[in-house]
């Protein structure tokens, strides 16, 4: 099995490569805690459990993405675009007028490439990150991501066990 790593230490490995290849990302959510990020050389599933709004505990593993990236692409790549002051006053101004003009407004701005990070100045009116999908249940992209959620899980509830025996016990 791939080596499992905390939530944080993947988060950090994600933002460093996107950041120096930012093309050829794809994302996906679900409700249940749990993503995948397909970049150009790997992929990674995370699962998450909220603790309180400003903590949470997960796990996650590094993968070949083979073709998996197929199964949660979006249309546009994943990534950080910068909007312009012109485009920003257009998006609040249509926001509270007409979703079709804000889409197409939007449209224009994931047409362009994503950047890095440190390449979004000062100047950018607004950031647009994503787009990413919101799937239903990613557990049911795959057998094999199946099964990885359930590795996930078990480790997952083992930490929250481990920093909560408190609360954990309520919930046996």
């Amino acid at each position: 099995m791939p080596e499992m790593l905390t939530a944080e230490k993947i988060v950090q490995e994600i933002l460093d490569r996107y950041n120096r290849k930012p093309l050829g990302w794809q994302m996906a959510s679900d409700l249940r805690g749990n993503a995948i990020v397909i970049g150009p050389d790997f992929g990674y599933r995370l699962k998450t459990m909220m603790i309180s709004p400003s903590e949470n505990i997960g796990f996650g593993i590094r993968f070949e993405p083979e073709n998996l990236g197929a199964a949660i692409d979006s249309g546009y790549p994943f990534g950080f675009r910068p909007v312009p002051s012109d485009l920003f006053e257009k998006i609040s101004k249509e926001n509270r007028n007409g979703a079709e003009v804000l889409q197409k407004i939007i449209g224009k701005i994931l047409e362009n490439d994503p950047v890095p990070l440190d390449r979004i100045d000062s100047g950018a009116a607004g950031v647009l990150g994503g787009p990413f999908l919101q799937h239903p249940d990613l557990r049911a992209v795959s057998k094999a991501q199946r099964e990885l959620d359930e590795k996930l899980r078990i480790e997952v509830e083992s930490e929250f066990v481990r920093r909560y025996p408190l609360r954990a016990s309520i919930y046996r």
